[in-house]
């Protein structure tokens, strides 16, 4: 979907993939304008077309946004390029629960409860809002030796 190199917003430039999920691809990218890596969220084509998924795909933004939880990752942007719409948000290095899953086989019920402990709770309303994500996704639910954000 993207390549190295592409720019995003005249200021986010890919540098390569980190994950990929139903509705859109995740990209490391350089924030060109502070000069920092970031998280690069981009909306898969087939969905861009579709007033209904940008709006979920905004109000997921608008909804992270409004999270404050030192095991959240910031979201620092949002738009569109051409047609295609992506979110920025803070890039957190560290294993994802797919490649701990990958690496250690079987997770013991220990080692699941540690990294449990780690991620936010989902069930919370903060602020009456609803969460960003309903259930965590493997790729985006860091490990708890890794890092201490999703």
């Amino acid at each position: 979907m993207s390549e190295p190199g592409r720019l995003f917003g005249g200021r986010y430039e890919v540098t390569g993939p980190l994950a990929s999920g139903g509705m859109a691809e995740v990209f490391i990218a350089r924030d060109r304008l502070l000069g920092r890596p970031v998280a690069l969220k981009i909306l898969h084509p087939e969905f861009a077309r579709d007033r209904a998924f940008i709006e979920r795909f905004r109000r997921e933004a608008q909804s992270a946004a409004s999270l404050n939880d030192p095991r959240i990752v910031s979201i620092y942007d949002w738009g569109s390029d051409g047609g295609t719409y992506f979110l920025v948000m803070e890039f957190v290095e560290g294993k994802s629960l797919k490649e701990v899953i990958q690496s250690e086989g079987p997770l013991t019920p220990e080692r699941a409860e540690e990294i449990a402990a780690e991620a936010p709770p989902i069930t919370s309303r903060p602020s009456r809002r609803r969460p960003c994500r309903s259930t965590p996704a493997p790729t985006s639910t860091p490990s708890a030796s890794s890092s201490t954000r999703c």
